[in-house]
């Protein structure tokens, strides 16, 4: 649909892969993990680590992920699509720029040549 409205507006569409989006989480609650191999530390090998970020792998790292990039979003005036989550626009002037998210995949488009330039992505 996103491809379809973007041909219709003329849209100048881009995507991007977020390769370190699971670290980049900030986690809500208290998660513990075993220390990996070749970095227990001497004297505390059977401790354990309090984790401040997300880890990839984690169960809650998609979910700190998303938060972190809804808040980001948001913050910068983009606003979420009432029936699907993962829809974000901002409309400014003549300009409508729409990022649709999947997991750490994002593509936008837009129609305002300014915006190509000025896009901050979190």
């Amino acid at each position: 649909m996103f491809l379809a409205y973007s041909c219709f507006q003329n849209f100048n569409v881009y995507q991007m892969d977020i390769k370190s989006a699971f670290f980049n989480g900030e986690l809500n609650e208290e998660v513990y993990t075993e220390q990996p191999e070749g970095f227990k530390q001497f004297g505390k090998e059977d401790g354990v680590w309090k984790l401040k970020k997300a880890l990839h792998g984690l169960k809650q790292a998609p979910r700190a992920w998303y938060d972190r990039l809804d808040r980001d979003l948001s913050q910068q005036g983009f606003k979420s699509c009432s029936t699907n989550n993962n829809i974000y626009f901002k409309t400014e002037k003549n300009g409508l720029l729409i990022t649709v998210v999947y997991v750490d995949d994002i593509i936008f488009g837009c129609n305002n040549d300014k915006w190509h330039v000025n896009l901050r992505c979190p």
